[in-house]
């Protein structure tokens, strides 16, 4: 039994009757070689292993892999496309031969993200292009360069790296720590269940509307989607939908935060408290998986126990995320020439005729012909004309 220690190199290099033999052409002294072996196929069935790790009598059990696998989402670098991935599959044959996993492929579904770029070459050690995280980690926090990493493009995109952007990111944060710190007395273990019962106004019900259609959207935006930097703006628009309802109702979060204080819970009306309540928990949970960090820390000041960890995902009502009114843009010939507000549940036949009484629409018609209308259910009209 050898005992090999961690100093980088091939085990194999640290048994000298190994490394140390004869040349079988002139006899001489000769020193066998003991990288055999791209670090890529070592690495390269680690997800089996990790299933059964403490397994001292083979490398995994098979009916505990069975369980396990196989991997449902595997993201990694361009790079590993061609190299550790593709001895993952022959891993993955040769298993599959031997009667020890009883699925074709490693992994159910791959992404692929794109390299970080900085002035236009990829970020390399040998180049001297890299970015200290600690640095930024000291000067910005650890959920910021997470936070930024996440927003900045879809992660099978290449992004070229700016520290203005990890600015925007910080700034960000900081507003929702201010809005949530500001409001915590305000909003933490408020009951929300008697939501659907209470007669919201107007300003109250678009809150909530916005709350789950944020929450409907995060969610298809994280899976299936992964649509990581789109579900990061959804959830800035609610936090400036909040902002703007706390400004309408004397909560406004920079006033608690120069001093003035927030009203105290009994000050605010039961229905404010219950749909600020339920957005404020909302955003925390949809934002923990992109500031684990700060998302811990606000959840406590709710007045939670336990870590997010214990908490579900929010789930959204498909009619509560409906909304009353859309917003349907008119074209002339491909050009846009106005926007319509109007219900949600409205006809084709009804959007027609309004987007043709439109004056802005008028102008561009006026003195042709209609060659047709193309009216896309609830999401464009188009006149053709001649």
């Amino acid at each position: 039994m050898s005992e090999f220690t961690g100093r980088g190199d091939s085990p194999l290099a640290q048994i000298p009757e190994f490394v140390n033999t004869t040349c079988p052409s002139c006899q001489g002294p000769a020193r066998r070689e003991t990288d055999t072996m791209d670090t890529f196929v070592d690495s390269s069935w680690y997800f089996y292993r990790y299933c059964d790790a403490s397994n001292n009598a083979q490398a995994f059990d098979p009916e505990t892999v069975r369980y396990w696998g196989p991997v449902d989402f595997y993201s990694g670098g361009v790079e590993h496309a061609i190299l550790h991935l593709i001895y993952s599959r022959f891993f993955c044959r040769v298993f599959k031969d031997l009667g020890m996993v009883d699925h074709d492929e490693p992994f159910t579904r791959l992404l692929t993200q794109g390299m970080v770029l900085r002035d236009g070459a990829v970020m390399s050690k040998s180049k001297g292009n890299v970015v200290d995280p600690d640095q930024m980690i000291a000067s910005y926090g650890a959920d910021t360069l997470r936070l930024y990493e996440m927003f900045v493009a879809p992660p099978e995109k290449e992004i070229e790296w700016t520290d203005s952007g990890l600015e925007g990111s910080f700034r960000f944060l900081t507003r929702v720590w201010r809005l949530v710190t500001s409001l915590s007395s305000v909003a933490a273990g408020t009951p929300q269940t008697g939501l659907e019962t209470m007669t919201l106004d107007d300003a109250h019900r678009a809150l909530r509307r916005k709350t789950h259609e944020t929450i409907r959207r995060v969610s298809a935006d994280l899976d299936p989607r992964v649509h990581l930097n789109t579900a990061v703006s959804g959830l800035m628009e609610l936090v400036n939908d909040l902002y703007a309802f706390c400004e309408r109702h004397g909560l406004a979060p920079h006033a608690a935060a120069a001093g003035q204080g927030a009203p105290a819970a009994d000050q605010v009306a039961a229905e404010t408290r219950a749909v600020l309540g339920e957005a404020i928990e909302a955003l925390v949970l949809m934002l923990s998986p992109f500031a684990p960090h700060l998302c811990e820390e606000l959840w406590e000041r709710l007045g939670h126990g336990g870590g997010l960890v214990t908490v579900a995902w929010p789930t959204f009502d498909p009619e509560v995320a409906r909304a009353d009114e859309i917003v349907v843009p008119v074209q002339v010939n491909g050009k846009l020439r106005a926007r319509l507000t109007v219900p949600a549940a409205v006809a084709d036949d009804d959007l027609r005729a309004s987007a043709l009484d439109v004056p802005a629409v008028q102008s561009h018609i006026a003195g042709k012909t209609v060659a047709r209308v193309v009216v896309v259910k609830r999401k464009l009209v188009n006149i053709v004309v001649r």
